[in-house]
């Protein structure tokens, strides 16, 4: 049901009244196709490997890592790994090979936490100060 008392149906985060006519509808159900048909496919033609989505998750883990270790990001990532991310885009690699590569890298970032540089707690006083001196400049 909708805020109104109208049934609806949700498709990805999207709510269509029942109501409503099916011509208003097909616009947002195009945009939904183009945003995630074609990752779909690619998955598909690909076994049903979604690369993009490993190449997000190993990225998002080295990030962590990186946090944890040296208390701070920087970018562009080293050449070797940013090679290695565009290689699993790609699809360079095989679905047991990426399993290991995340599982290893799940694993560095676990132990990276358990000997973190980070303070258990945010210094909320500096954000706070940081923040309204955004708000002075």
């Amino acid at each position: 049901m909708g805020e109104h008392g109208v049934q609806q149906l949700v498709i990805l985060e999207k709510a269509f009244d029942f109501t409503a006519q099916a011509d208003w509808a097909m616009h947002p159900l195009k945009q939904l196709e183009t945003r995630y048909g074609k990752r779909a496919e690619a998955a598909l033609e690909s076994g049903g490997v979604d690369f993009k989505a490993f190449s997000h998750s190993l990225r998002v883990l080295e990030e962590m890592r990186l946090l944890h270790e040296t208390g701070r990001l920087s970018y562009p990532h080293e050449p070797v790994f940013a090679t290695l991310l565009r290689d699993v885009k790609l699809g360079v690699y095989e679905y047991a090979a990426l399993t290991e590569m995340l599982d290893a890298k799940l694993e560095q970032t676990r132990a990276a936490e358990r000997s973190s540089v980070l303070p258990e707690a945010a210094d909320l006083e500096y954000a706070q100060g940081f923040i309204l001196s955004m708000y002075d400049e």
